[in-house]
């Protein structure tokens, strides 16, 4: 990996990071407007979904479990957020991202269930948030460099930084 990917990717990694720091401290900041969201988004699945059993039954089930679900949600994106930004096991920060990234975007844009405007503009923020995915994903896909030492006698080792910790 030459220099100018090495700083590609971390620019990257640190935007990402910051997006979903922000997303963290912004779900803190405005604890009432996000609990008053995931109640509406889980109504709204419940009206969209009645006609599927199953469906309706999960929407019904989350509902008495809004505020410990956001509070997941905060604690995952400030939590994998920091791990991203000081690349600490960032394929795992990215994995956790990319799982809930997927999860939210199903139950807060439902394109598929409405029409007009509004479906234009669901389909536009979903398709925002699969991009993020996106990179997020390529985070989680790529390998540490490997390194190359010389022990005490001067001898080269070739190793990966994970094998070092």
């Amino acid at each position: 990996m030459n220099q100018a990917q090495k700083i590609g990717g971390s620019f990257g990694r640190i935007l990402l990071a910051l997006y979903f720091l922000s997303q963290g401290v912004n779900q803190i900041l405005h604890w009432s407007a996000c609990e008053k969201n995931f109640t509406t988004d889980i109504l709204n699945w419940h009206v969209y979904v009645s006609k599927v059993a199953w469906l309706e039954n999960a929407a019904e089930a989350l509902l008495p479990f809004g505020t410990q679900l956001l509070a997941l949600g905060a604690f995952l994106h400030l939590s994998a957020g920091v791990m991203l930004l000081i690349s600490w096991h960032p394929r795992i920060a990215a994995s956790i991202l990319s799982l809930l990234l997927i999860v939210t975007n199903l139950f807060t844009h439902y394109f598929w269930m409405v029409e007009g405007y509004h479906k234009e503009i669901l389909l536009q923020n979903f398709m925002q948030t699969i991009a993020i995915i996106g990179g997020l994903i390529l985070v989680a896909s790529l390998k540490k460099e490997r390194s190359v030492s010389k022990d005490s006698m001067g001898f080269q080792s070739v190793f990966s930084e994970a094998e070092s910790e």
